[in-house]
This record gives C-alpha cells, structure tokens and sequence, in this order.
C-alpha cells in the first residue's frame, strides 16, 4: 500500500476548511480554531513536573507536556505520561 493510500485510510476528509493564517500550518477544517497556549493559561512554566521519584505517578496515559516540548512547533505526543493519582497532589490544570 503507498503512502498517500495509507493517509487516506488513516485520517478521514473533513467537508470544509479554511485558512489558519498561520504559513507553517495550512488549512485547517472550517470548525477548528488556533489559539496560542499562552493566551489559554495564566501560567507556563518550569518546575512543575512531579517528583520522579515515585514511579508509579509516570505509569499512566495523561500526556504531560514539558517546557521543552513547547518549542515544537506541533505537539502530537509527549515523552511523560502521567497516572490519575498524579494529578490529585499537583493540582495542575488538565486540557
């Protein structure tokens, strides 16, 4: 199976899109809207990542994005993922 054959497969066609105004980005399907994540969150920053100490608080599947990541220009997936009982003592907001 080609490559573009496969994406055909793997994302669906959305009926309608429009410009993002963004270049590096492109269309986008006509019901989304692009917004900086600082102009969502009153604060961004380091030092928020939980201990590491604990394990188990790293063996769930909440992505945690890191400041790090926030350089990319696209987040599709973070290298931490974060359990339920994580997030109950660092009090973060969840998107």
């Amino acid at each position: 199976m080609t490559g573009s054959a496969l994406s055909e497969i793997r994302y669906k066609a959305y009926p309608e899109y429009q410009d993002s105004g963004v270049e590096w980005v492109g269309e986008i399907p006509s019901d989304w809207s692009m917004w900086k994540l600082a102009h969502a969150f009153n604060e961004i920053g380091s030092g928020t990542t939980p201990p590491t100490d604990n394990e188990n608080w790293f063996k769930g599947d909440i992505p945690w994005v890191t400041t790090g990541e926030l350089r990319e220009k696209v987040i599709t997936d973070t290298k931490k993922k974060l359990s339920d009982i994580t997030l109950k003592p660092t009090f973060r907001m969840v998107i």
